[in-house]
């Protein structure tokens, strides 16, 4: 939220007219040819199931103005397996998961056929509460893209 608040703040500091949002792009819903840019980021298109990647990249295509520019980045499927984490554990006072101390075992899973790593995170807490966080990282080639699986929008 500091992220929204700070360019919210930069643009009218700047006189720009510039709308900022912080909602699901799944779930909301913009009016069509509004947009003169859509910027996606941190590979939020690889941890999209793929009817999900789908029906985001039809949203993306339809708000976009004629001459509008849609921003994302993937990661390459190029050794994949490397990308994978060993096993792990944490132990902090506080940190990145939580405010009070705890236990992190983090892992992964490579799915190679489909080309999609599990991060998994199980967090235990001082009162043995386990929280698990699971990261589902789809990972593309120029091919797919070629083939149409990864359309890059615009009108």
């Amino acid at each position: 939220m500091n992220s929204i608040e700070y360019a919210k703040k930069s643009a009218e500091n700047k006189k720009l007219d510039i709308t900022y949002l912080n909602t699901s792009y799944l779930e909301v819903d913009l009016k069509s040819d509004k947009f003169d840019l859509v910027v996606l980021i941190y590979t939020d298109l690889g941890v999209l199931i793929p009817t999900e990647r789908e029906s985001l990249l039809e949203m993306i295509f339809r708000i976009l103005k004629k001459g509008g520019t849609f921003i994302f980045d993937v990661l390459k499927d190029r050794e994949i397996e490397k990308k994978t984490s060993h096993k792990t554990w944490e132990v902090s006072n506080i940190g990145f998961w939580k405010e009070s101390p705890y236990l992190a075992l983090s892992e992964s899973f490579l799915y190679q056929k489909e080309k999609v790593i599990l991060f998994q995170h199980n967090i235990v807490d001082t009162e043995e509460n386990i929280e698990t966080y699971r990261f589902w990282t789809h990972f593309f080639s120029l091919q797919k893209r070629q083939e149409g699986l990864v359309p890059i929008a615009g009108k």
